[in-house]
């Protein structure tokens, strides 16, 4: 179970949550804080979503989607819900 953001930057990007923040000129600590209050991805900064697209080269809508998919996954499994039957 992984918090939707970490899932991208670690399968998506290649990268550590740390690492990605300096890329960025942003601190880790903030993606922490963003997994310890349960940030869902509509609540999520713009400016994050935009270096999200620019690190990744995926298309915004492709981002989106992903981080969507994961935060599904997070939360369904976190409930302890099956998808798969």
């Amino acid at each position: 179970m992984q918090y939707s953001v970490y899932r991208f930057i670690e399968d998506d990007l290649k990268t550590t949550p740390n690492k990605f923040a300096k890329a960025i000129g942003s601190k880790q600590s903030t993606f922490s804080t963003w997994k310890s209050r349960e940030k869902s991805v509509n609540e999520l900064p713009i400016q994050l979503l935009v270096d999200l697209v620019a690190e990744s080269g995926l298309p915004y809508e492709e981002v989106i989607n992903k981080l969507m998919k994961y935060e599904i996954d997070y939360e369904t499994e976190k409930a302890g819900i099956d998808l798969n039957g």
